[in-house]
């Protein structure tokens, strides 16, 4: 039954966002299904050892429930659970893309690590919009976030700008390193 009224609540709070959010003047977003999963393996079927970023159930209400409420609302689908050295300590850290559900996109993501053999929220980049891990031999573990800048008169589809927003884990956060808006070329 707490579930059940946490999750209410919870889709109540994302109704009243995402209402905002479109009075607002966002893009709306493709409708998104919520996916229950555990994280036991990894990506390729590489089984999860304790201790690994890997073994983190995100399954677990006690885990999920004070990220969602960070965001106020939202759903990690298993597809947008990443794993990278965010941190540069050579071992991978989990990173959880939070969505909206709904019209708002992306909210932001969690970044956890394990240590004794339990997850460790390292903490939270925040950012509505499109949230995306950057892979590459100068750029691995920069957390890039990209919103929407609306004009007066730009449709809810067509932001005039993007603002985007690179973030790196400086020893004890994930601060931003650099921040710049760009002309929203159509595709």
């Amino acid at each position: 039954m707490r579930r059940s009224i946490l999750v209410a609540a919870g889709a109540l709070a994302l109704l009243a966002a995402g209402a905002v959010y479109a009075l607002a003047g966002r893009a709306p977003d493709a409708a998104r299904t919520p996916v229950t999963f555990s994280t036991s393996t990894a990506a390729g079927g590489a089984v999860a050892t304790p201790g690994d970023a890997r073994s983190i159930n995100f399954a677990d209400p006690a885990l999920v429930a004070p990220v969602i409420q960070h965001f106020g609302g939202g759903e990690i689908p298993k597809e947008r659970v990443t794993y990278a050295d965010v941190t540069g300590d050579r071992n991978d850290e989990v990173i959880a893309i939070v969505e909206s559900g709904g019209t708002m996109g992306d909210l932001g993501a969690a970044v956890f690590d394990v240590r004794d053999g339990k997850p460790h929220l390292l903490g939270y980049v925040d950012g509505v919009g499109k949230v995306s891990v950057t892979f590459g031999k100068d750029t691995q573990g920069l957390i890039d976030v990209k919103a929407g800048v609306f004009a007066p008169g730009d449709p809810l589809c067509c932001p005039t700008g993007l603002r985007e927003s690179i973030f790196r884990w400086d020893g004890t956060k994930f601060a931003p390193i650099t921040s710049q808006t760009l002309p929203n070329t159509p595709r």
